[in-house]
């Protein structure tokens, strides 16, 4: 028997991060499941879904995953052990099931883009999944992974978006996950 966990763990960005927390879990018996990481500004920042034994509690890891991150490292770090109430490890993250669509956008940037895209979603009851975004050259790239298994009907949300695009001054491009793969994919 096992018990799932989610570990996040925020830290000045080094070499090593990943396989210390890692070799960690493995140590403590567990399984990693899903990780998702990403360095912004130079700070790491990862959360992970692991089985663990059902005997082991959530001090001991927490305790267990501190220990070993200090004698890695001297930074300063965040560390958050949350037990999952759900099964996780063997979910399928193929975002191309399902009512998954993505909505991209490039526009001018300035403040409160993700802030009124992220309400829009919200009002029409589209689960954010993913968001990626990025600033170049004073344009603010963004992509938004969405989940439209409750939302609003499609058709409704493609006419509101265009309200949104005359708002924000913007472009927003808004396909279903499959079609948007098929169209930017490169095959080799």
């Amino acid at each position: 028997m096992t018990k799932e966990y989610l570990i996040s763990v925020i830290t000045k960005d080094n070499v090593g991060i990943i396989a210390n927390i890692s070799g960690t879990i493995e140590k403590l018996k567990g399984n990693l499941g899903q990780l998702r990481e990403h360095v912004l500004g130079g700070y790491l920042s990862m959360i992970l879904l692991a089985e663990f034994p059902v005997k082991l509690e959530k001090e001991e890891i927490e305790n267990q995953l501190g220990e070993n991150f200090r004698k890695f490292s001297d930074e300063k770090f965040s560390l958050l052990v949350w037990p999952s109430k759900y099964n996780h490890i063997s979910d399928n993250m193929d975002f191309t099931y399902g009512d998954n669509y993505i909505l991209t956008a490039c526009p001018k940037d300035r403040k409160g883009l993700v802030a009124d895209i992220s309400a829009f979603c919200s009002k029409h009851k589209l689960n954010i999944l993913n968001l990626n975004t990025q600033t170049r050259n004073s344009v603010y790239n963004m992509i938004f992974i969405l989940k439209a298994s409750n939302s609003s009907p499609i058709k409704l949300i493609r006419e509101e978006l265009k309200l949104l695009e005359e708002k924000l001054g913007t472009k927003l491009m808004f396909q279903h996950y499959r079609i948007f793969k098929a169209t930017n994919e490169i095959k080799i």
